[in-house]
């Protein structure tokens, strides 16, 4: 199509409110001058179907998505709207404030789909700060996180020991072994055992509080003595075993693992 001929395309394009003109033909440009084979002034797509600028590939425009909280899942709102959950749908939104429980989005109200990690892990709710952006991608009957940050999913209040663990900067009070594990179950995280609280306060010395003060309960026990074990009293490689009895409380530290 020549220059002439494609400037008659946008004429009609000036008519219509969206920028897009449908053509019920092949269109073909044959223009000598491979510079004047284009199509100029296109406008911002708003159907499925509609041709899309270089501008708004490059961008990721069309991934970008309102999300807010809807009930059970996170409603997002993407323009032009989905059609359907096709394979490879690939969305990106800030995260809202996220209640402790598992991810689930609702996508134009073609219903919820839940959100995992990249080994079919859910992802947690208390996992993702608000305002993270999130990438995810859709992949048979979930959305798959594409994007990570150990710093921005720890939970508020706890560390990334490494790129897997986060462990929680204040020393909880104390509980006996059971209700230890419970709150922190509670949080989405679990009571921290032993490689990863000798690991994280080894690695985040200075960083964590009320460390050394008391003996802390560790997710590991002594099976040939019936008891469950504590440790980092002293020294981070501190450890004793201790009666898994209600009535025998320590304080501990909840870890939360990453995917």
């Amino acid at each position: 199509m020549s220059r002439t001929s494609t400037a008659i395309v946008l004429c009609v394009t000036a008519f219509a409110a969206a920028g897009q003109v449908e053509v019920d033909r092949s269109l073909r440009m044959v223009n000598s001058d491979p510079a004047e084979r284009r199509i100029e002034n296109l406008g911002r797509a708003t159907g499925e179907d509609h041709l899309i600028t270089l501008g708004g590939a490059r961008t990721g425009t069309y991934l970008w998505s309102p999300a807010q909280v809807n009930g059970s899942s996170i409603a997002l709102q993407p323009e032009p709207p989905l059609g359907g959950y096709d394979p490879g749908t690939r969305l990106r939104f800030l995260a809202p404030a996220l209640p402790a429980a598992p991810v689930k989005v609702d996508v134009n109200g073609l219903g919820e789909r839940s959100v995992v990690h990249g080994d079919g892990l859910p992802l947690q709710g208390a996992q993702v700060a608000a305002g993270t952006v999130l990438d995810i991608q859709y992949m048979d009957t979930a959305f798959v996180v594409q994007s990570r940050s150990a710093r921005e999913f720890c939970p508020a209040g706890f560390l990334p020991a490494n790129d897997r663990t986060c462990l929680q900067v204040d020393q909880q009070p104390a509980m006996n072994f059971f209700e230890a594990s419970e709150h922190c179950r509670g949080l989405d995280a679990h009571l921290c055992t032993w490689p990863e609280l000798l690991f994280a306060c080894t690695m985040l010395t200075g960083q964590l509080n009320d460390m050394h003060t008391d003996w802390e309960w560790i997710d590991d026990t002594s099976d040939h003595t019936h008891t469950a074990d504590q440790g980092a009293r002293w020294t981070c490689r501190s450890q004793r075993s201790q009666g898994a009895v209600p009535s025998v409380t320590a304080p501990f530290r909840c870890c939360a693992r990453l995917h």
